[in-house]
């Protein structure tokens, strides 16, 4: 077994997590386990999260991104290995896609990269299907959508260096393809991009219209990296979509952004060490909390509360302020 700077490098180029913060090795392995503290957080919270949502009448999925061992173990080093999700209570009854045989005959191909803990393009496509298939789409419309992330997937045109491969020298990269944006959405974010450097990104937030979506519906997406990367293809489905990096359910985000349906979605690692959604600071507030303050010009706040205004149309002429 050989492992360099956290990386397991098992046969055939295949990459995996190995160490590092998660320990992820030590769970594979049955040397270490999830505490029920954290098992009993995460069910309270999704149970909750659910029964709110039902509530107020919001379609709801809870996404858990398997480790990608689960899905491609071939390469992987431990024979029937565990892993965090093996702790966790039986959660489907509320609409919660952990998904690994869904991964593993994964229609659209190859779910996870091979430099990579994250979902290809394909892995991708069919996370952002099984959010189409929960928010009620009809059949007419996921064909529509499945067409639609088929025409905007290309080749990268580099190398792309996996968050893996990027840990090795010499550096390990792949061909690989990757969404790409429609040219009829419109996207702006708050001024917090990804800092490699600090292992913290919640805050961040992102606002996307498209003038030609499969549907006029809103999306709110509680999520990290592994949604982040699909948000090209879920901004063909949905007319609105707002996604709030973050590993708490919000609801003032909720209120304000009104969205027809909600998505949280999770690494599964980070099912590891979870707290109750009742800690959840404000969300507007977390960035300045961690000391990661949003830079956004007039134009994009105004884009911004566009999506944030309780479905009211703000109205910022009073203030004369210059939006073109």
């Amino acid at each position: 077994m050989e492992i360099k700077n956290a990386v397991l490098i098992g046969e055939d180029g295949e990459l995996y997590l190995a160490a590092g913060a998660h320990a992820i090795l030590k769970y594979a392995t049955g040397e270490l386990t999830v505490d029920a503290e954290s098992v009993k957080n995460f069910a309270w919270n999704v149970k909750e999260r659910s029964t709110y949502c039902e509530r107020h009448k919001k379609p709801f999925i809870q996404i858990v991104a398997p480790e990608k061992y689960k899905v491609h173990p071939e390469g992987f080093p431990v024979e029937n290995p565990k892993s965090f999700w093996d702790a966790h209570e039986d959660l489907s009854a509320y609409n919660v896609w952990y998904g690994v045989e869904d991964l593993r005959n994964n229609p659209f191909g190859r779910a996870y990269y091979k430099t990579d803990t994250h979902w290809t393009a394909a892995g991708m496509m069919l996370a952002t299907m099984k959010i189409a298939v929960s928010a009620g789409f009809t059949e007419v419309e996921l064909e529509t959508l499945k067409q639609r992330m088929h025409d905007h997937t290309r080749p990268l045109d580099k190398v792309f260096y996996g968050d893996l491969g990027r840990k090795l020298e010499p550096q390990q990269g792949e061909e690989v393809m990757w969404p790409r944006r429609a040219p009829t959405v419109q996207m702006s974010e708050n001024g917090l991009g990804h800092d490699y450097t600090n292992p913290v990104n919640d805050g961040r937030i992102v606002f996307s219209r498209n003038s030609d979506p499969v549907t006029d519906k809103t999306v709110l997406i509680f999520g990290d990296s592994y949604l982040f990367n699909a948000l090209a293809y879920i901004e063909l489905a949905f007319h609105n979509v707002v996604f709030c990096r973050t590993r708490f359910f919000h609801r003032e985000m909720v209120v304000m952004a009104q969205p027809d349906m909600i998505v949280c979605q999770a690494a599964e690692r980070y099912t590891r060490v979870v707290s109750q959604d009742r800690k959840a600071p404000p969300y507007l507030l977390l960035p300045y909390v961690l000391g990661r303050e949003p830079k956004m010009t007039p134009k994009e706040a105004a884009f911004a509360s566009s999506f944030l205004s309780n479905r009211r149309e703000p109205d910022f002429t009073e203030y004369n302020v210059d939006l073109s």
